[in-house]
């Protein structure tokens, strides 16, 4: 029997399991989008890579609890954001995206009402236009800080 969904404000529950949900991660540099080597977005998530590709990579924590990140190279082997789609509820998957997101001034950002960041200068960092028009934005030290932000959103 399957289990009826639960909405929440911004995300859609199953069985535990965040469907139908993705998390953007994306950086910036004086005013503009920056980029990061592919191989430092690829190194947080460690043994848990088990398939890349052109678009990005999956991971696996464990039966039922994988997802994929899209992490698009440029020419140059460099990316500008990543989307982690339908994240798992690992807790090395978090630590993994707040790595990834000290990689540069980034904002991590999801259906809610929040968005996060891992470094209190990155207000100085973005557009003009995106630094005022950002939700309730939090400085997070680690995965389970950001874990639990977007479940509260």
């Amino acid at each position: 029997m399957r289990r009826a969904l639960q909405v929440n404000p911004g995300v859609v529950r199953a069985l535990g399991r965040i469907v139908g949900f993705e998390i953007f991660v994306q950086w910036f540099a004086n005013g503009n989008p920056a980029s990061v080597a592919f191989a430092d977005v690829l190194a947080p998530f460690g043994p848990a890579v088990e398939l890349q590709e052109e678009a990005g990579f999956r991971v696996r924590y464990g039966p039922n609890e994988d997802c994929y990140v899209y992490a698009r190279r440029d020419a140059h082997g460099q990316v500008a954001r990543i989307t982690v789609k339908r994240p798992c509820s690992d807790p090395a998957l978090w630590d993994g995206i707040v790595k990834v997101m000290r990689l540069g001034h980034s904002v991590c950002y999801w259906p809610g009402e929040a968005c996060a960041t891992s470094d209190s200068q990155v207000l100085d960092h973005l557009p003009r236009d995106m630094a005022g028009g950002l939700p309730r934005t939090t400085v997070v030290e680690d995965g389970p800080a950001l874990m639990r932000l977007v479940k509260a959103s």
